[in-house]
């Protein structure tokens, strides 16, 4: 089990395209959890078998466009595109910090949601990122607290967890993160 990290202070990574900067906050086998600042116009890098699903925690929002599509990304909605097209993204106004969730849908897959109460027996990894909240959660009988900008990862167990309601609003929440590994039955 991780402790609880500051995603602030994960170190920074130019994007593949080399055109910004992604934090990696937690991988695995066909999987990646990164946070992205994008401060202007300019193409998404491209991961060829790769399904993305994004979500916006600060900023007013941004419209990926392709050749024959366009996905809008809200804040705190999350949005799902195929990470293997050439994606050109238009700020609405100003930067915007995006959740970006990969995988390789032969190694891994995700389930992302959007929690302010949460009581699992999980399977699977788990991430959770406190986003404009603080929240108490207990794995496997510890309890530990995750301020806001904060996240875990955590293996397969039972988890609880709660956003303190005290200081919360409609965009508090905890976002989390399952990553099942893909098994194919024969």
């Amino acid at each position: 089990m991780s402790s609880p990290f500051f995603i602030g202070v994960v170190t920074t990574q130019p994007w593949s395209n080399g055109l910004g900067l992604t934090r990696v906050l937690a991988k695995g086998d066909g999987w990646r959890i990164s946070v992205a600042e994008v401060s202007s116009d300019g193409p998404f890098s491209r991961f060829d078998g790769v399904f993305r699903q994004a979500l916006i925690i600060n900023g007013r929002g941004c419209k990926l466009t392709t050749d024959d599509r366009s996905v809008v990304l809200v804040p705190h909605c999350l949005s799902s595109f195929d990470g293997g097209e050439d994606w050109f993204c238009k700020l609405e106004d100003q930067a915007v910090t995006i959740v970006n969730v990969m995988t390789n849908g032969d190694s891994a897959i995700a389930k992302v949601f959007q929690a302010e109460h949460l009581e699992i027996e999980s399977q699977e990894t788990t991430f959770l990122l406190a986003v404009n909240c603080s929240a108490h959660y207990v794995f496997d009988s510890v309890s530990n607290r995750l301020d806001a900008g904060y996240a875990v990862l955590l293996p397969a167990g039972r988890l609880k967890a709660i956003v303190d309601t005290h200081f919360a609003h409609s965009s508090s929440y905890l976002l989390v993160v399952q990553i099942r590994k893909n098994v194919t039955f024969t």
